[in-house]
């Protein structure tokens, strides 16, 4: 993860090993986003690093993949019907 999303990595792979997070009510810190931020070059290649959470975590993202490829098989055989 060279350009970020290196935390959502980690919580995904969290999450594969059973790991649950919870909902904290109030804020523990502050998160501030400069024009030249990581976060900012990492939004600039975000469609290559969710490719890569992909890729990581394939059990997590092939049931989405299935689901949207379902989804369109649907929206196509509706469109058909009109």
């Amino acid at each position: 993860m060279t350009w970020g999303f290196e935390d959502w990595d980690f919580w995904i792979g969290a999450a594969e090993y059973g790991y649950v997070g919870r909902r904290i009510p109030e804020p523990l810190f502050k998160y501030r986003v400069r024009k030249n931020s990581m976060f900012a070059a990492a939004l600039s290649h975000e469609s290559e690093l969710r490719r890569q959470l992909a890729l990581n975590h394939p059990n997590v993202f092939t049931i989405h993949r299935r689901t949207r490829r379902f989804i369109r098989r649907v929206r196509r055989a509706a469109s058909r019907l009109r």
